[in-house]
């Protein structure tokens, strides 16, 4: 049906579907000189992703001046419109980061190796500076990938980019007992990372560390993987009980070849936020895990 300008100058943007492409869409109108009567013209400014994502088109892309005319549905991931008020200089886009810092001597997990930072080369002797670096595949602010768990699961080589910038939020479940179903279903529908904040971060390189912080329940995790999440971000070094041997969270987000972020830091910047994540791991051959630098984004 037909839905013209609104009386505040502002346009409805609708989805169009038209021979299987999605397609974002106003129906501005004009008056026919004759007969006064109105007649609608469809105008596409871009395309959407079955999530829901808006890919501005040549044409929007070229016409700053129509953006704030254009009403979306509250639901959509618009995160490409805020790059482009980015370029055109509209707004400003702070980058937070959530990684820790490697350096020697930073706790380990029970078993896992130390972490040895030396200084190899020197000014003074070789005329460049050079660290040695020795340390586990989840030492640090880190990646896992399934075949940290799972006989023949994916390693972290085999993903796409793609796979490694998400759309995010920040849950805040600090104070709480356990992250259970009633608590995610609070995130927007439209991400495919949820990062948890406990004020864990705070615990970073200290024996209260390796304190069970409020942990995911199975319902909960299963909801989020069932709604398309596929990050799963925590500031402490595991999302299982630190006692535990079965790992069921663990072994549930990979069945989905999902990813897992731990050890994450300063998630309080970012809390209630929705914002881009940039998680990139290094390329290790068979990679189980890698230490990761952990980015998020978003314009005021």
């Amino acid at each position: 049906m037909a839905r013209p300008a609104r009386t505040d100058g502002k346009n409805n943007v609708t989805l169009h579907l038209d021979k299987g492409h999605r397609y974002a869409s106003t129906q501005p109108y004009t008056l026919d000189p004759v007969t006064g009567k109105k007649r609608y013209s469809r105008v596409h400014w871009g395309t959407v992703t079955d999530d829901l994502k808006f890919l501005p088109n040549f044409k929007l892309e070229n016409s700053p001046e129509v953006w704030d005319t254009l009403d979306f549905p509250p639901d959509w991931d618009l995160s490409a419109m805020d790059e482009l008020r980015t370029l055109h200089g509209g707004t400003e886009v702070v980058h937070i980061d959530l990684t820790h810092t490697i350096a020697d001597g930073d706790l380990p997990f029970s078993g896992d190796p130390p972490t040895v930072v030396r200084q190899w080369s020197s000014l003074e002797s070789d005329h460049f500076r050079l660290k040695s670096l020795s340390f586990g595949s989840h030492s640090g602010t880190h990646m896992d990938s399934p075949s940290h768990l799972l006989a023949g699961g994916k390693t972290l080589d085999r993903y796409a980019p793609c796979d490694f910038f998400t759309k995010a939020y920040a849950l805040d479940v600090r104070g709480e007992c356990r992250i259970d179903k009633d608590l995610v279903e609070t995130v927007p529908s439209q991400v495919t990372a949820v990062l948890f904040c406990t004020g864990w971060h705070d615990r970073w390189n200290s024996d209260r560390y390796f304190e069970d912080p409020p942990l995911l329940t199975e319902e909960a995790t299963t909801f989020l993987l069932q709604r398309g999440v596929r990050l799963f971000g925590f500031e402490s070094s595991s999302c299982d009980a630190l006692g535990s041997e079965s790992l069921p969270i663990h072994h549930l987000i990979f069945s989905y070849e999902a990813l897992i972020l731990e050890n994450l830091n300063s998630l309080d910047r970012v809390v209630g936020k929705t914002f881009s994540l940039i998680a990139l791991p290094l390329r290790i051959e068979e990679g189980d895990g890698s230490p990761s630098r952990v980015i998020a984004s978003y314009a005021t």
